[in-house]
C-alpha cells in the first residue's frame, strides 16, 4: 500500500473508496439492456462517472459506441458462465479503470456467482495497491 498525503492509493492509483456495483437481472428479453441505457442517460444518474458494463449475454439490443462515449461508458462481453471471474474482471477493471461497474448478469446463470464477484471485487479493488514513488 502506499500513501501519498496520507491517502491509500490503489491499484488504479485512486484513492481507495468504495465502488458502486449494480447488478441488473432478468430473463432472456426482459429489457435488462434498455434499462441501462436508460439509467446512463439519466439526469440522476448521469454525473460523469466512468462507468464499465459487463454484458453477459447477448439480447436483441445492443449498446450504441454512441451513446457509450457520450455517458464516459464502456461495454465488455462476458461470453460464459465460468469467464465470470476474478481474473476476467481485473483484465476489464485495468483497462478501463471504471468509478462503477453494471452488470447486466445472464439470467440463465446460478445466482451464487453474484456474491462471488463482489468479493472477487473487494480484492481487487481495495487489497491490491501498487506501488508509486512518493510525490512529497
Amino acid at each position: 500500500m502506499q500513501s501519498v498525503c496520507g491517502m491509500e492509493i490503489n491499484m488504479f492509483g485512486k484513492q481507495k473508496q468504495e465502488m458502486m456495483v449494480y447488478v441488473i437481472m432478468g430473463f432472456l428479453e426482459a429489457g435488462k439492456t434498455s434499462l441501462i441505457r436508460d439509467l446512463l442517460v439519466d439526469e440522476l444518474f448521469d454525473d460523469k462517472s466512468k462507468t464499465l458494463i459487463l454484458v453477459c449475454e447477448e439480447g436483441e439490443e445492443e449498446y450504441p459506441q454512441a451513446l457509450l462515449d457520450q455517458t464516459h461508458a464502456a461495454c465488455e462481453y462476458i461470453e460464459d458462465e465460468e469467464s465470470f471471474n476474478g481474473k476476467v474482471i481485473e483484465k476489464f477493471l485495468k483497462k478501463h479503470r471504471p468509478d462503477r461497474i453494471i452488470i447486466e448478469y445472464n439470467g440463465m446463470w446460478p445466482t451464487v456467482h453474484i456474491p462471488e464477484m463482489y468479493d472477487s471485487l473487494e480484492e481487487i479493488c481495495f487489497d491490491k495497491y501498487i506501488s508509486r514513488p512518493s510525490m512529497w
